[in-house]
């Protein structure tokens, strides 16, 4: 065993079905930036950022109107460096912690999946009795689990730690810029910020809930009903200051097997998420059709473009993103479709073909066919 073979030692497989590629489809590519922005967005601290500038938080409108426009503009502006300073802490754990250490762009990673050399002669010794092939994999997968038991305790201090540090000194900065307004100040901000440091402690708590390893759990099979309205409450939980609505019409309320929910879940969530991000308003007009016929369950999701888009970019951009490589599925950036295709072959073992986007009359259409030989009870 040398120090190079690390990845050597498991089964070869294909680059989107590696840990940092799930790292990015189920962790980076927006769910814990939901996760965690969204504790603040409850307690109404936090706005959205457009074009570099944070908007206005109008939810103290009516609580701001009998005080001077001077201490008003300095209670927006507070909320506003607050907003940034909450922003930049939740993107250094998106985008740097949420990474294989020494992969691109992962200097910061807190999953460490190398050996030292010093370990890797300690599993030479203990291999050297070792004639099956299969005990030697079950070893070194044992090994490979203990590692990342390791990386998952390790995150989870991080986050009851330093991480929740960093957030309570945001709330003290944003305490000190707001102390000036004295009297003039509503109560119900300073209040917002103690509910804000309960739903903190909480908030943290559950997101470190997703850190740990879990035997393999036969999950119940379950109706398409019951995973559209799952899919729907997660988006609430991830944008809750979202306008997002659902429209749903299905032909048949077919049931599916167990281990289909967890890959048909983050699919949704990836649609979802793309709907919110850049339908704006226009998100609550947003319908799924569901169809059976034959040997096929099809998904269409339709929703307006947001206001500020062009139908002529947004074609340009589709045609772009239809040449899919299993490399795309690592960025973060514009990358949802990607993820959405090696969903569908990795994690279902179906034809990515059948995924289709389109753009007409102002209207998105996000559409895949799913086999039901395999998937359906």
């Amino acid at each position: 065993l040398r120090h190079t073979d690390t990845r050597d030692l498991i089964p070869t497989f294909e680059e989107s079905a590696r840990l940092d590629s799930y790292l990015s489809v189920r962790i980076r590519h927006q769910t814990i930036k939901g996760a965690l922005r969204s504790i603040f967005e409850r307690c109404h601290l936090v706005t959205e950022m457009d074009k570099g500038v944070y908007a206005t938080n109008e939810t103290w409108d009516d609580d701001l109107s009998n005080i001077s426009k001077e201490s008003q503009a300095q209670i927006q502006s507070a909320l506003s460096s607050f907003s940034r300073g909450i922003d930049l802490i939740i993107g250094t754990v998106s985008n740097q912690w949420m990474r294989i250490r020494g992969a691109p762009d992962g200097d910061d990673g807190m999953f460490t999946i190398d050996f030292l050399d010093e370990e890797l002669l300690g599993f030479q010794k203990q291999l050297q009795d070792v004639s099956s092939v299969f005990m030697f994999i079950d070893f070194i997968f044992e090994r490979l689990r203990e590692r990342l038991t390791l990386c998952l305790t390790t995150i989870r201090q991080r986050f009851e730690g330093g991480l929740r540090q960093s957030f309570e000194q945001e709330m003290q900065l944003l305490q000190g810029a707001l102390e000036p307004i004295g009297n003039s100040l509503p109560g119900a901000i300073p209040a917002a910020i103690t509910h804000c440091r309960t739903e903190l402690q909480n908030g943290i708590g559950e997101v470190c809930e997703w850190f740990y390893l879990q035997d393999s759990v036969q999950l119940e099979d379950f109706s398409v009903r019951t995973l559209v309205a799952a899919a729907i409450e997660n988006v609430g939980k991830c944008f809750p200051s979202s306008a997002f609505k659902l429209g749903v019409e299905c032909n048949d309320d077919i049931r599916l097997k167990g281990r289909c929910f967890i890959p048909l879940w983050d699919a949704f969530f990836l649609v979802f998420e793309n709907v919110v991000r850049y339908s704006g308003e226009g998100s609550q007009q947003t319908e799924l059709v569901i169809e059976t016929g034959g040997d096929l369950i099809t998904f269409a999701i339709t929703n307006p473009l947001g206001a500020n888009q062009d139908e002529t970019v947004v074609n340009d951009e589709l045609e772009r993103k239809r040449k899919y490589t299993p490399e795309m599925v690592r960025k973060e950036g514009g990358s949802g479709f990607a993820k959405l295709r090696n969903l569908i072959r990795t994690d279902l073992g179906r034809e990515e073909d059948r995924v289709e986007f389109s753009v007409s009359d102002r209207m998105f259409t996000t559409r895949f066919e799913l086999e039901r030989h395999g998937l359906t009870v």
